[in-house]
């Protein structure tokens, strides 16, 4: 693999764009799940209804990918459309071969690996998740400002400030200068992703065929991680301690597994590659973290969950594993205690 490659670890991102209709979720991914005139099964899960529409038509918003930049607006469209170009035919040789995965040199791997760490960024669901936890964050805030005006002020007093304080923006309680632009937040993300690339290079990697009767949906999350319910106590959820089930076909799945910790495997040397085909648990497990993590379209003809089914479903995967692990293997989430008791 390049120097290049390892070494770049913010990248110029941003560019003019013609182009106004974006889509979140790539076209070249899309059309693996339609049928042979580009149409598929759009499946609404906050009203439990669908429709069909052409690839064209879906996953796409207008200017999505556009930031403001003083009185400029450029975008990340076109160095997505480069990424989406470098991976395109190694996306299709997984999808046509699985097998092909351990034949992929240094550089095809970096350049797929490249593809599915900006998949993380891209989509409206990191977004919402960032605008979440910028909202819980700025009202964790005013609870202490609040608190400590009603503690110095008397009541009426207090209450006059704080009715003051209280209608001001966000971005002054996070003393920001300007209002929170998720484009540029994501943008900002992009310009990281071979940082994302570098750890998912050194991730474990297998890939196999599942059972038609068992086609996948395309996922239209983030690329969210799943935290494996048993696990060293020290691991606390990180981008590289997280399990990644990614479609590539209706019939093609590739699982990135969280990075060993041992010596001699460190960032930057590849993980293992493997080609096995999955067992239908696999799947099972699949399904359920792509409509569990959706927020609200899967698009594809294959089987869905409905998402409080999928999370009701993966909590109890979750109960039972740690339940079994601690039976049988002693297994134990907490920290280990410092003895010091003397003999």
């Amino acid at each position: 693999m390049s120097d290049s490659n390892t070494l770049r670890w913010n990248e110029p991102v941003l560019a003019p764009t013609d182009v106004k209709r974006q889509h979140y979720v790539p076209r070249l991914y899309l059309r693996v799940f339609a049928d042979e005139a580009e149409q598929l099964r759009v499946v609404d899960l906050d009203t439990g209804k669908s429709y069909r529409t052409s690839v064209a038509n879906a996953a796409v918003v207008g200017r999505f990918n556009d930031v403001g930049v003083g009185a400029v607006v450029v975008s990340t469209e076109s160095w997505l459309s480069q990424i989406e170009g470098e991976a395109a035919p190694l996306l299709g040789r997984l999808s046509a071969n699985p097998a092909q995965l351990v034949t992929l040199d240094a550089d095809e791997q970096m350049r797929l690996a490249r593809f599915l760490a900006a998949m993380n960024f891209r989509v409206p669901a990191f977004r919402e998740k960032a605008v979440g936890l910028r909202t819980q964050v700025v009202a964790w805030v005013k609870g202490l400002v609040k608190n400590m005006i009603h503690s110095k002020h008397e009541a009426e007093a207090a209450a006059l400030i704080w009715a003051d304080w209280e209608r001001r923006p966000d971005e002054w309680w996070l003393t920001e200068n300007e209002a929170f632009d998720t484009s540029a937040l994501a943008a900002s993300m992009l310009a990281e992703v071979q940082g994302f690339a570098n750890l998912f290079w050194s991730m474990p990697w297998r890939v196999g065929r599942i059972h038609l009767s068992h086609a996948f949906t395309p996922r239209t999350i983030r690329l969210e991680g799943y935290f494996q319910p048993v696990h060293p106590w020290w691991e606390g959820g990180a981008f590289s301690s997280l399990t990644y089930y990614i479609p590539l076909s209706p019939s093609v799945l590739l699982l990135i597994d969280r990075l060993p910790y041992r010596n001699g495997h460190p960032v930057g040397e590849p993980g293992d590659r493997i080609y096995k085909d999955f067992s239908h648990w696999h799947v099972g497990m699949t399904l359920n973290i792509i409509s569990a993590q959706s927020t609200r379209f899967l698009f594809g003809d294959g089987p869905t969950i409905r998402r409080d089914d999928a999370r009701r479903d993966l909590a109890d995967h979750r109960r039972r594993a740690v339940a079994a692990a601690k039976l049988w293997l002693g297994h134990s989430d907490r920290p280990p205690t410092l003895d010091t008791q003397t003999t």
